[in-house]
């Protein structure tokens, strides 16, 4: 009889060797179980772990080395054209000459910024530093009149792990930080919420050019603007820009916007803009716009309650990819200069058409467009080289729903209409010159396969267009050469059973997590425990899953997560000597039982009584990263004591001796290469932080290769 840890070291075993298998295959992942607490992503919910491993057939060009990237310039070429080398690295180097200053609410300006001698402001330690410095800023509120930030080859960034928020200093203090200095060069800043600034939250490029810049895990509330570029015709405000998890919250007037001066080379990953609700009016107040630029993709992102446009990109090679846009005054997306809508779905738009292009060439694939002015009024639900530009539009494997008109195509585009489906409209579905279209004549409509058929969604009244139980739209898809393999909510599609839409299927996808995108660090190891039911997901917005990487993982979680790493049994007979549980429910394992069976097997002794009490666990409380690498140590001395090797005497580790209790158990894990791929790992890594459900993952997924 198979072991249990066999088993499990054979289902990581055909995870990985999936994932790099290259050009014929992909993993698709099995649906992951909804747990029952949202609060408790990891720690609540059934009792069958089942592995269920499914294999499709990808386009020719996507292999595993591609990964790093949502889209590959084989596997999706654009019309547009975007180029993918053109964009900054979400993580460029550290220049190794440069010095870290630190920054913490308790330091002093006088100190000499040290992590034991820290600095008291941002903007000091801004003013100190050189050319290839890095800044990193503890947790706490900093007040500042506006960060100016001048300097090349630079990180200005939260100290991991930790919530940094900069306010005004003053009342009038317009602009949150400036990147703007004339040469400035390959900037990033990260993990910082820049909160209540009057005018904009980050400016770029005002008024000279700069170049690679990188904002990641930004958060910008109640401005004006978001972030916003030089506005003089003509120039370039910056050339090389990388948005990676930014969220513009509260927004006044514009969410995310590059006036007359060019953005260039601009890729958005996971951009959020969330206009107030006392937002302008005007017709400029979009959610994000462009005025001019060249090279943009827009990725998995979401814009919502713009008073005007969703998206309004005047810009030459541009994409639309996996994105939201809704509840905007006016059209959802407007391109302007050629470009594609792919794997998108864009709703509740209120004025002209939701769809608006000029002259160019454009694709529309595999996306679902819905309740264009849904208050009522008649208008286009979308126009294609209005009023008489040349060009050609590709619509291939995509919905247009309860729409008040038809698609206007200019006589002058060339049109071809691929496997959608047109449903709810009044009357006539594409007008092209002088030529219509209503849902009795579709075949003569330039173009194959194409419906006039009730989608059945699942319940679009309340934003879910996912396909609902037999829909037409499943299998009945497919937009031709170069399709994407998978759909908005990164699900794999299946390029022999396409459907229509922007949802491959029509449960809510369990397969793959929005904000774990394919270039995050621990993304091998979060979906393959995934695979393996050791861990699960958040419910976020429009059906996508979260894991949520960055937030802090509860002990009773972790005990959950190793019981399920090592393959610990757990049953509801077992109980658990802790006296801070709570009730014991017989009708969940969570968390009596996993704690027990962790304390049982020797992996858990409790929180120190001396400080606690006796008996005390803290199920609730967040586990630091010395408590975790010190309880996967004796996991794996107790269930498989071969799996770690003891390090030599001389070996002091990274860390040395920092704690009697903790230190030997990091010395061998960092020894057995269990930290390896742990981000930031070394001498200034401090073990007394809550570790990460990424970092706790990662470590998961070390050890689980040695098992």
């Amino acid at each position: 009889m198979v072991s249990a840890k066999v088993k499990f070291r054979r289902r990581v075993a055909a995870v990985t060797a999936l994932l790099i298998v290259v050009g014929a295959v992909v993993l698709v992942w099995a649906l992951l179980r909804t747990e029952n607490s949202s609060s408790l992503a990891d720690g609540a919910g059934g009792r069958t772990r089942s592995t269920m491993l499914a294999a499709v057939l990808v386009p020719a060009g996507l292999a595993a080395s591609d990964d790093e990237h949502i889209l590959v310039q084989d596997e999706l070429p654009p019309v547009a054209r975007v180029d993918y080398a053109a964009f900054p690295s979400l993580d460029p180097p550290v220049d190794p000459k440069g010095r870290v200053w630190y920054v913490a609410t308790t330091g002093d300006d006088a100190a000499p910024g040290t992590v034991d001698r820290t600095l008291r402001t941002i903007q000091s330690a801004l003013a100190r530093a050189s050319d290839g410095d890095t800044v990193l800023v503890r947790q706490g509120t900093y007040a500042a009149p506006g960060l100016d930030l001048s300097r090349s080859r630079f990180l200005l960034s939260a100290y991991p792990g930790e919530d940094v928020i900069v306010v005004p200093k003053a009342d009038g203090d317009g602009t949150g930080l400036t990147i703007a200095a004339p040469g400035q060069h390959d900037v990033t800043v990260r993990g910082l919420t820049l909160q209540g600034f009057r005018d904009v939250g980050v400016l770029l490029g005002n008024p000279v050019t700069v170049r690679r810049v990188v904002l990641d895990g930004l958060t910008v509330s109640g401005s004006a603007e978001g972030v916003d570029g030089d506005v003089r015709r003509g120039t370039v405000a910056i050339d090389g820009l990388a948005v990676r998890h930014v969220t513009l919250r509260e927004i006044r007037r514009i969410g995310f916007q590059f006036g007359e001066a060019a953005g260039r080379n601009v890729r958005i990953t996971g951009l959020h803009v969330q206009m107030a609700e006392s937002a302008s009016t005007d017709s400029g107040s979009d959610g994000l716009a462009f005025e001019a630029g060249d090279n943009v993709l827009i990725e998995n992102s979401i814009i919502e309650g713009a008073a005007a446009d969703g998206i309004d990109l005047k810009a030459s090679r541009a994409a639309v990819v996996n994105t939201v846009v809704r509840h905007v005054g006016r059209n959802g997306v407007k391109l302007w200069a050629g470009g594609d809508v792919i794997n998108s779905v864009v709703y509740d738009t209120g004025a002209d058409a939701q769809l608006v292009t000029e002259g160019g060439s454009y694709r529309i694939l595999g996306s679902t467009f819905a309740y264009h002015l849904m208050r009522g009024g008649r208008s286009y639900a979308a126009t294609f080289g209005q009023p008489q530009a040349s060009g050609d539009v590709l619509i291939a494997g995509s919905v247009f729903f309860q729409q008040p008109g038809p698609l206007y195509v200019s006589s002058k585009m060339k049109l071809r209409v691929e496997r959608s489906d047109f449903w709810g409209f009044p009357d006539r579905v594409v007008d092209h010159g002088q030529q219509s279209w209503d849902a009795s004549n579709l075949y003569s409509m330039p173009g194959t396969g194409n419906l006039a058929a009730d989608p059945r969604f699942v319940a679009p009244e309340s934003d879910d267009f996912h396909p609902g139980e037999d829909s037409p739209l499943f299998g009945a898809g497919g937009v031709g050469a170069g399709a994407p393999g998978f759909d908005l909510v990164l699900e794999a599609r299946d390029p022999g059973d396409y459907t229509i839409g922007a949802y491959q299927t029509g449960a809510t996808p369990r397969l793959s997590f929005a904000d774990v995108p394919f270039d995050d660090p621990y993304r091998e190891a979060i979906v393959s425990l995934a695979q393996a039911k050791v861990v699960g997901g958040y419910a976020g917005p429009n059906g996508v899953m979260l894991f949520k990487p960055a937030d802090p993982v509860r002990r009773a979680q972790f005990a959950k997560m190793i019981c399920g790493v090592l393959e610990i049994p757990v049953t509801e007979d077992l109980e658990a000597s802790f006296t801070d549980l709570g009730h014991d429910d017989s009708k969940l394992l969570y968390p009596h039982d996993y704690v027990a069976a962790a304390a049982a097997a020797g992996i858990t002794k409790g929180l120190d009584p001396d400080v606690y009490g006796p008996n005390v666990f803290g199920p609730y409380e967040n586990i630091t990263r010395a408590q975790v690498v010190t309880m996967i140590v004796r996991g794996a001395e107790k269930l498989a004591p071969k799996a770690l090797s003891a390090p030599p005497a001389g070996f002091a580790g990274a860390l040395g001796d920092f704690s009697p209790q903790h230190a030997p158990a990091m010395r061998r894990a960092e020894y057995n290469g269990l930290l390896a791929g742990v981000t930031k790992y070394g001498p200034e890594w401090d073990p007394w932080r809550p570790a990460t459900r990424g970092e706790v993952a990662q470590m998961l997924y070390a050890l689980a290769a040695r098992l």
